[in-house]
């Protein structure tokens, strides 16, 4: 591995090369089956598809890490606390009971 060249730019060719693979061998294993009236064809498109998917999921989640999206998430959570909105979620009942123990 060459370390003069980015991270970003190997990840994609390495995700091209096994890209090249899948859609190489998917036909070849389709052959194999020939009984099962178009069983394994469907079982090789599920798995190429699944294959495809968490390729991009995984090249999206290497960018964002990457870029520093997942730094300081502790500091994160507390911007939500400042927040000012209408309380939605705590029961009535409960705000009843916490207003008469703050006027005893």
């Amino acid at each position: 591995m060459r370390p003069d060249l980015p991270v970003l730019p190997r990840i994609a060719a390495a995700f091209a090369a096994l890209s090249a693979m899948v859609f190489a061998a998917s036909p070849a294993t389709a052959a194999v089956y020939p009984h099962a009236e178009g069983a394994a064809v469907m079982a090789d498109w599920v798995v190429l598809a699944f294959l495809v998917f968490f390729g991009c999921a995984l090249l999206v989640f290497l960018v964002a890490v990457r870029r520093g999206y997942f730094t300081d998430l502790e500091a994160a959570k507390y911007y939500l606390l400042t927040v000012d909105e209408p309380d939605f979620y705590t029961p009535d009942w409960i705000k009843e009971a916490e207003s008469d123990a703050e006027r005893e």
